[in-house]
């Protein structure tokens, strides 16, 4: 199995008495697998919470993991009778990278420092 993308990290053995699961890499993001696995085309694939939250649920944005987690776990049961397993154990969360000396010139530390430079600074000067 693949994610939706982002190359293998599903087992690729199977159980003794069992056929050898197919692998099909790439296959084009989330609404193509989530709409192959509610057909039967699929019968798993890796998603983010985060994207399950989001893109597939359509709820706004939470913080906590544990809590979209759960979030998520319960409604995808509940609206599609799909079972999300326990997290892989790794987070893809997004940063912003910047030159140390540019960061320094500036005086940011945080992502809060950079948005309020934007806020005192014009993007369009």
């Amino acid at each position: 199995m693949s994610t939706p993308g982002h190359g293998k990290v599903l087992p690729r053995g199977s159980s003794p008495g069992e056929s050898a699961p197919k692998r099909t890499p790439w296959l084009g993001g989330t609404v193509p697998c989530f709409n192959a696995l509610r057909v039967g085309d699929l019968d798993c694939y890796a998603e983010y919470t985060g994207t399950g939250l989001v893109s597939i649920l359509k709820d706004p944005m939470m913080t906590d993991p544990d809590e979209v987690y759960q979030h998520v776990k319960q409604a995808f049961r509940e609206q599609y009778d799909l079972v999300w397993m326990k997290p892989f154990g790794f987070n893809n969360t997004y940063t912003l990278t910047m030159k140390r000396t540019e960061a320094e010139r500036l005086g940011f530390k945080t992502i809060s420092d950079l948005a309020a430079y934007v806020r005192r600074h014009s993007l369009d000067q």
